[in-house]
């Protein structure tokens, strides 16, 4: 990874909390508050996500099919066997 991906001139926001705000402010948040399994359920749920259309698809300057994929960024808040959530997809 490139050192110049970290600055802050790539992300909106200088952190993790204010990014999933920022995320979620503009609809492309999905909160997951099921219980859910770190093992093999987040990746299936991710999996299938990621498949579906990109709340953004259609305003990227890219054009092709891999750019109107992504689906929206999750939060598991819900994680069976921690008190951590996790973001994915962001």
């Amino acid at each position: 990874m490139a050192l110049w991906l970290l600055t802050s001139e790539v992300m909106p926001t200088a952190t993790l909390s204010e990014f999933l705000a920022y995320l979620e402010q503009n609809g492309e948040l999905a909160r997951v508050r099921a219980r859910v399994s770190p093992i093999l359920e987040i990746a299936e749920i991710t999996n299938r996500v990621c498949k579906s259309p990109a709340p953004h698809a259609g305003q990227e300057m890219d054009r092709s099919f891999a750019a109107k994929l992504g689906g929206k960024a999750m939060l598991f808040e819900n994680v069976e066997g921690s008190s951590i959530p996790v973001a994915i997809n962001g």
